[in-house]
């Protein structure tokens, strides 16, 4: 499910259960059983993340947002033990190429398992299809700003409700949409600020109408892998107030399309790969909740401020936010860029 997708309930499964026991194991493996019989008579299939212990015949494709998600995310121990079976796994005949879904993905993935298993990735976008339009920094009033995002602490929540807030006690004019699960603390916290807490919405209420009545969108994550709600705000062509991590920089051409403010927690080193101290912790949302970022904050009200006296400026970034979409996330660019890899990977072998 989308992360913007607000829903009120939570499915819980045996799969899912299972998933979160192996997570916690010394040796950990993402892999998934494929019972559909007609699977035989393919000549490749597509996984995300997971490696197909059946069928044996059919090769396989494997999309990743990074590569840890192969050993269930934060088992990072898992990860440096299984090492020799993921290269394995990922250079065998059965393995037809994987596709990363963004250059930092593919970085990682070299990094952690070596330049010939990055050799097999290619990097494809994900999809996103155009939306209604945003015109950033035209209408008069306050400075619209909009954040997407369930993980309320991890994507910054707090630190954003408090710098509109004290924007505003200042007389700055803004006001913010927040479409995530806001806890009711904080919620009373800013009552009386411009701040809309947003709970459950569909994604095409995000895409069709809250996007386009924004001016900037704003993601200050403290954990991020892709970024994909930044991506649609990309794609309705608003400038984005970002924090500089992992993918996030593919979408946001610092000064250009959008502004990004340093990592709060480094989670991701500079290379790309996990930072062991914090991926080892379970719950890193406790970590993004339990531990204030005051300089994320200052930042984040110092940028904002500066946009909101700035209306040209916006204007002028959501125009080269869409024009960096078009030129490179359009449907057309991705879908071209997604047959040529599929095309490619069944060229590489012949069936067995």
């Amino acid at each position: 499910m989308p992360d913007h997708e607000i829903g009120g309930h939570r499915v819980f499964s045996w799969a899912g259960r299972l998933s979160r026991l192996a997570s916690y194991l010394p040796v950990a493996l993402n892999v998934g059983v494929i019972r559909d019989p007609s699977v035989r008579r393919c000549r490749l299939i597509y996984t995300w993340g997971r490696i197909p212990l059946w069928p044996r015949r059919p090769r396989y494709v494997i999309e990743l947002d990074n590569p840890y998600v192969l050993t269930l995310y934060h088992n990072i121990a898992a990860h440096r033990r299984m090492r020799p079976v993921l290269r394995s796994l990922l250079l065998s005949r059965r393995c037809a190429g994987i596709v990363c879904i963004s250059k930092a993905c593919r970085s990682t993935l070299e990094s952690e398992l070596g330049g010939d298993v990055a050799d097999r990735a290619s990097v494809v976008y994900p999809y996103i299809a155009r939306g209604p339009q945003a015109t950033p920094g035209v209408s008069q009033g306050p400075l619209k700003l909009i954040c997407v995002g369930t993980q309320f602490w991890l994507k910054g929540g707090r630190e954003l409700c408090a710098a509109v807030g004290r924007l505003a006690d200042r007389g700055v004019d803004v006001h913010l949409t927040i479409v995530s699960r806001a806890p009711s603390e904080v919620r009373e916290h800013h009552q009386h600020h411009p701040i809309e807490f947003v709970d459950h919405v569909d994604r095409s209420v995000v895409t069709e109408r809250l996007l386009p009545a924004a001016d900037v969108f704003v993601l200050p994550s403290v954990q991020e892998s892709f970024g994909l709600a930044a991506l649609e705000a990309l794609a309705a062509g608003l400038p984005i107030l970002a924090t500089d991590l992992y993918a996030l920089p593919e979408l946001v051409q610092d000064g250009t399309t959008g502004i990004l403010l340093a990592d709060p927690l480094g989670l991701w080193r500079p290379d790309g790969t996990a930072e062991p101290s914090l991926w080892t912790k379970r719950d890193i949302d406790a970590v993004a909740r339990d531990r204030p970022f005051p300089t994320l904050r200052t930042e984040l009200e110092r940028t904002i401020e500066e946009l909101a006296t700035d209306r040209v400026r916006v204007r002028s970034m959501g125009i080269a936010a869409q024009a960096h979409f078009e030129t490179h996330f359009a449907p057309e660019q991705r879908a071209a860029d997604f047959s040529d890899a599929l095309l490619a990977m069944l060229d590489s072998g012949v069936d067995r």
